[in-house]
């Protein structure tokens, strides 16, 4: 059903409808067998139209929740281009030095200078990708005018902190 990262437990979380040892079974054999993942049922999604404000900056949440649009974690993003077109999702928010952004897969946006959309939205441009034997991984830097990346997960509405 979704695919998250658990800070807590230094782990990526699949999601799972069907939590039996057959489907886990299935996963590890077809996708990957690895200890750094983890199994979890996915309970059931509530009515995702009302939006958590982030939970780091308390000093200004209103107008953080009224003049920026939120890209939450596990958020849809797209590529659209001649050359590159690729759907997948906001892993974590992050900095690199002093710019705004979040990581998301290298292998869906392979190369610097690519512009990422969100809810049709041009929301960043790719800034810093490695593909490579230990790290896989796409800086997004956002247009922080206009777009602010939380800590607040897309699906389950939980913060990270």
């Amino acid at each position: 059903v979704s695919v998250g990262i658990s800070i807590e437990k230094n782990r990526i979380v699949v999601f799972l409808e069907d939590v039996s040892s057959y489907a886990i079974k299935k996963i590890k054999k077809e996708v990957i067998d690895s200890p750094m993942v983890i199994f979890e049922e996915m309970h059931e999604v509530k009515d995702l139209s009302y939006i958590i404000v982030d939970s780091i900056d308390n000093d200004n949440l209103l107008t953080r929740s009224t003049a920026k649009t939120n890209i939450h974690l596990g958020s849809a993003i797209t590529l659209s281009g001649a050359e590159y077109s690729a759907t997948g999702s906001v892993g974590f928010r992050a900095m690199k030095g002093n710019e705004h952004g979040f990581i998301t897969a290298a292998h869906v946006v392979p190369i610097n200078g690519l512009t990422v959309y969100s809810n049709s939205k041009a929301c960043g441009t790719s800034v810093a990708t490695t593909r490579g034997p230990k790290a896989e991984a796409a800086f997004i830097k956002v247009n922080y005018n206009n777009f602010y990346p939380t800590n607040v997960a897309q699906w389950t509405k939980f913060a990270t902190f």
